[in-house]
């Protein structure tokens, strides 16, 4: 029997977060149409993003019709943010990771809310406003810390740390470095309880 799109979607999305890009597409692809289609587009964008395929990416987003639903919105503003960032316009990606962090806190879509808030602190690193990015990166690796995703969570509070120093921000050292402490104390219980938690997302 033929896989439910919402279905194809969803692993889809999972195979992405593992780095399965071509993989991801090969599910997403047939979805031409219906409620799941707008969600393979994104899928498809996030790929071409990760593949630095401007032209790809671009296709991606405009196969995403507009419209008020929040998670639609995040969407958009994610891939937006994303293109900006290939064509290194560091404050125009920081405000669209910033409008896809508000609509993924609209629809309670934690692991999306964390990856925007990611985003937007590399797109301030790379813009040379290192207090923002720690800023950014402590919110998202306690973001991801709440939801079990320990792997980005580590790299995500690592990174604030890194930039609270960068920045001389010693309040926000302080803030990333007990965030960890936290995080690595976390990690140990599940370990004891052998229970690793879900996997990163991406």
């Amino acid at each position: 029997a033929p896989v439910p799109d919402a279905l194809a979607v969803a692993e889809a999305a999972a195979l992405w977060r593992l780095g399965r890009g071509t993989e991801a597409v090969a599910l997403t692809r047939p979805i031409a149409s219906g409620e799941a289609a707008p969600r393979a587009r994104f899928i498809e964008g996030l790929v071409a993003a990760d593949a630095r395929d401007p032209a790809a990416l671009d296709a991606a987003r405009a196969a995403i019709p507009d419209g008020p639903a929040a998670d639609r919105v995040g969407d958009r503003a994610e891939l937006d943010g994303r293109r900006a960032l290939l064509g290194s316009d560091w404050a125009g990606a920081r405000a669209r990771f910033a409008a896809a962090a508000d609509a993924r806190q609209q629809v309670r879509d934690y692991p999306g809310l964390a990856r925007a808030n990611a985003l937007g602190a590399e797109a301030a690193e790379r813009g040379g406003d290192a207090r923002a990015a720690g800023d950014l990166w402590l919110r998202a690796g306690r973001a991801a810390a709440a939801e079990g995703n320990s792997r980005d969570a580590r790299a995500w509070l690592t990174a604030a740390e890194r930039a609270g120093r960068a920045a001389g921000d010693a309040g926000l050292v302080r803030g990333a470095r007990e965030a960890l402490a936290e995080q690595a104390g976390e990690e140990a219980q599940r370990r004891r309880r052998g229970d690793d938690g879900p996997g990163a997302g991406r």
